[in-house]
């Protein structure tokens, strides 16, 4: 099964729109949410693109205070949306640029079952061709190998990997906590000028 095609079937049998988008766990979802928002605004963001947004589910807590822009592969999404439709895009290169690139679990999923070189090598394409062009800060979530159970079915960073990948780029100012839980890392970067 693809990673679109999980999220499709995620989209036709579950009624909570966190669920919807493939968390299993809509508490620590809210708290993801309410967290990046606030770091978002800590970093003094005004405009925010939410890739691989799903339905939407970052807006209610940036919209009073953030432009947003979802962007999702998903395009079916768009009967469920929780954003403005005309908010919602499922092609890139998208031309505006916005403070901070949200990235909350997007690479977490690997229903391909993708080597750890392949699957690392997807998210640095998307890193380099849709995000370091369109924003200053890059805001993320995901996995990390430290964790004791490992699904075959997930993606976990080697946080080392990941933060010399990021400098490499042009990234600095890499700071990664554990917020949301202790498997989870949260990582926030800003790209040099």
């Amino acid at each position: 099964m693809s990673n679109k095609a999980f999220y499709l079937d995620k989209l036709k049998t579950e009624v909570n729109p966190v669920k919807k988008v493939g968390w299993d766990n809509v508490e620590r979802a809210q708290l993801r949410y309410e967290h990046t928002a606030g770091q978002l605004r800590y970093l003094g963001c005004t405009s925010v693109l939410d890739y691989g947004c799903g339905i939407g589910g970052l807006y209610k807590y940036v919209k009073n205070d953030m432009y947003y822009v979802g962007y999702d592969i998903v395009e079916e999404y768009k009967q469920d949306l929780l954003i403005p439709s005309e908010q919602f895009v499922t092609k890139f290169p998208y031309t505006s640029v916005f403070d901070a690139s949200v990235l909350l679990g997007t690479f977490t999923l690997n229903k391909e079952e993708l080597s750890n070189d392949a699957f690392f090598a997807e998210f640095a394409k998307v890193i380099e061709n849709n995000i370091t062009s369109n924003t200053d800060y890059l805001v993320m979530t995901g996995f990390h190998e430290g964790v004791d159970k490992k699904d075959p079915k997930l993606y976990y960073f080697n946080i080392n990997q990941l933060v010399k990948y990021l400098h490499s780029i042009g990234y600095v100012d890499i700071k990664i906590t554990f917020p949301i839980s202790p498997y989870e890392i949260f990582l926030k970067a800003k790209l040099s000028l």
